[in-house]
């Protein structure tokens, strides 16, 4: 048999793995390129243990790549002369130069400003990462390829594949969730001209979208001041029964802060914080935590919205419109893994009701017991339990970790809403009033000023509503 025809078969017997292994579990995505990947390596004969890499994974955040990390861990059990290694953000940079002077590994896992800077200065043993080490590369995994994209990579990616060897020379494989724009272009530039695109969603007896496993519903709050007590009520309808796992998703980093801060005292099993302002030991114990837990509630951001595998999710809740339909699919994708089933609640305020509209073509009914539900708590006569009286006293009097946590709330619903101007069909005025109106239902005796700088920053000058703070 030629070498040709070895080559082309090895090529498709490939495919057909990784076909299969993904299509065949949603949670083996990591599978479907490392198992491949590992088998290559192996059958190379010229590949030669710590001398150079031979596999690179870019991923998009620091959680992604080590629970890829991890996954390769326990695929290499058995092959003590390959080994991986995580490199990202967040940690210092000698320790990682320790770990490669120690042992170069056959697989390398890092997010995309990490490896940059390694391929830029690093040297190992008398010779520069970049070249050597880096030029034996012939496997590359771009790993959720679309979120990549959409944080603003492509710079980066485009700088990295530069330093790898020609693409005619490697095997590239690209995982991506949807395909936004330049994702054909970039896979024109990045692999050989013979690639080819797998569909796992729409082919294959077990590949029905994780979407159609999820029972799915929406609630729209019956005013902007019952937000606090609506999303407690919910929380409470969702940990009734167990075991239960809950996913709360916000828009912002620091609206998780403010709602964990807030609620947290609410019940008897804490919630979980998880988002980018959180240190990087914080968020892997955080993640750890709640993927070991029998029952839980994560309070997130969208840092947890994709690839991120937490067993036995029951629930998705997601408070406030995502940035997209396609952030919507990913973030119910958390939930009815491997086969199970789960629930999605979308939590919208009355002004963001237009969001239903892009979710056309999903079955999202309305949630009527839990709208009855909150429309009947939220009406004057009903009293809110003490420990929340508590709070909203510690908020309105200032001066403490919860009073700042909501001011920061405040700031951070107001950018990211201005962001979202033309999906609810609002305007800039509009935004900050409705801003100010959640600073009052979180709490707040005063709607916080800002710094000129920030409010020339946002493009708020003149418009009514919004506080300048008054320098001393």
């Amino acid at each position: 048999m030629s070498s040709q025809i070895i080559d082309q078969v090895f090529k498709y017997g490939i495919y057909v793995l990784a076909k299969t292994i993904s299509c065949l579990c949603r949670t083996g995505k990591t599978l479907a390129f490392l198992v491949p990947a590992v088998e290559r390596i192996l059958s190379n004969p010229k590949y030669l243990p710590d001398k150079a890499v031979s596999c690179l994974v870019i991923a998009p955040t620091r959680e992604l790549a080590i629970q890829i990390g991890d996954e390769a861990e326990k695929l290499l059990l058995h092959h003590s002369d390959l080994s991986v290694q995580v490199m990202y953000g967040g940690t210092k940079m000698a320790r990682d130069i320790n770990a490669l002077n120690k042992r170069i590994p056959a697989i390398i896992i890092a997010t995309p400003g990490r490896l940059i800077d390694h391929l830029q200065s690093t040297k190992l043993r008398g010779r520069k990462f970049s070249d050597d080490i880096m030029k034996a590369v012939d496997i590359v995994v771009l790993d959720e390829i679309d979120r990549l994209l959409d944080l603003g990579f492509r710079r980066e990616i485009q700088k990295i594949l530069s330093y790898l060897p020609r693409k005619e020379k490697r095997q590239t494989m690209f995982f991506s969730a949807t395909l936004p724009k330049g994702m054909k272009r970039i896979m024109q530039e990045s692999m050989r001209d013979d690639y080819l695109e797998v569909d796992c969603v729409q082919d294959g007896v077990s590949a029905a979208p994780t979407n159609l496993r999820v029972t799915q519903s929406h609630v729209i709050l019956p005013n902007m001041a019952s937000i606090i007590p609506s999303i407690y009520s919910i929380l409470k309808q969702a940990t009734i029964e167990k075991p239960f796992k809950v996913v709360v998703f916000f828009p912002t980093a620091r609206m998780v802060s403010f709602f964990a801060d807030f609620l947290n005292d609410g019940f008897e099993q804490p919630i979980i914080e998880l988002h980018s302002k959180k240190s990087q030991s914080s968020r892997n114990t955080a993640s750890e935590n709640f993927r070991t837990a029998k029952n839980a509630i994560l309070f997130t951001s969208d840092l947890s919205a994709r690839g991120i595998d937490y067993p036995d999710v029951t629930q998705v809740i997601q408070i406030g419109i995502p940035e997209s339909r396609d952030q919507y699919i990913h973030r119910l994708g958390r939930t009815a893994r491997a086969g199970k089933e789960g629930t999605g609640l979308l939590v919208l305020l009355p002004f963001e009701s237009q969001f239903l509209s892009e979710l056309r073509g999903l079955d999202v009914p309305t949630n009527e017991g839990l709208s009855k539900n909150l429309q009947q708590s939220s009406e004057p006569s009903g009293e809110l339990p003490g420990w929340m009286v508590q709070n909203f006293s510690r908020i309105q009097s200032g001066g403490n970790k919860l009073a700042s946590s909501a001011q920061l709330a405040y700031l951070a619903f107001l950018g990211y809403y201005l962001g979202q101007v033309s999906r609810i069909r609002s305007n800039k005025a509009d935004i900050v009033q409705l801003s100010n109106e959640f600073s009052r239902a979180i709490g707040l005796a005063h709607v916080p000023s800002m710094p000129k700088k920030l409010i020339t920053k946002m493009d708020l000058g003149g418009v009514t509503g919004v506080v300048e703070e008054i320098d001393d």
